[in-house]
């Protein structure tokens, strides 16, 4: 395995060589670019530098997938000869797939950020705390109000709600069912 200063020193030299806009992060030990797409580098037993593409920052697996296969170049090779390796072999894929992660990230976001606010407005309307984004998934009421102990509001990933309410009496469930069935009709087409 290379040594850190071998390692750094390499690094340093090959995101020169393919740019500008490339630079060398010795905390995190990756390539970058502004726009936070970025690769590792790291110097094998056998003096082969691997390379594999980073996720945006925020991502997981689950949130974007694996970048694409990293690739291999000898060291000896030299900082010019593995840049181009990178132009050559990783970066196409991988810039194709970071691209389609930012957009899911964005997308993931929107949809985390329209729930939340949604949350929010339910919890106004039962007066308690709105969610913190991105950790309540709904919002939970004790309400212990007359007729009713409970009411657990969450919001699904479509844009709707589901409201549970426990321990309602007689009259408030009645009147409840009343005023859905009311608005269900409102809201069905019409034949």
């Amino acid at each position: 395995m290379g040594s850190t200063t071998t390692t750094d020193n390499l690094a340093q030299a090959v995101a020169v060589s393919l740019g500008p806009e490339w630079t060398y992060n010795h905390a995190e030990r990756t390539i970058t670019r502004a726009d936070g797409a970025g690769f590792y580098l790291s110097v094998r037993a056998d003096k082969r530098v691997h390379l594999g593409g980073d996720r945006p920052a925020g991502t997981s697996y689950g949130s974007v997938g694996n970048p694409p296969k990293g690739i291999t170049v000898a060291m000896s090779r030299g900082p010019q000869a593995i840049a181009r390796e990178i132009e050559r072999r990783l970066l196409p894929e991988y810039l194709r797939w970071y691209a389609q992660a930012v957009r899911r990230l964005a997308e993931t976001q929107a949809v985390e950020t329209a729930r939340t606010e949604l949350l929010s407005e339910m919890a106004a309307i039962i007066g308690v705390a709105a969610p913190t984004p991105g950790r309540d998934q709904g919002v939970y009421a004790h309400l212990l109000r007359p007729g009713c102990s409970s009411a657990c509001v969450t919001s699904t990933y479509d844009g709707r709600v589901n409201i549970i309410i426990a321990s309602a009496t007689p009259d408030l469930a009645r009147a409840l069912l009343r005023v859905i069935r009311e608005h269900a009709r409102k809201e069905a087409p019409h034949e």
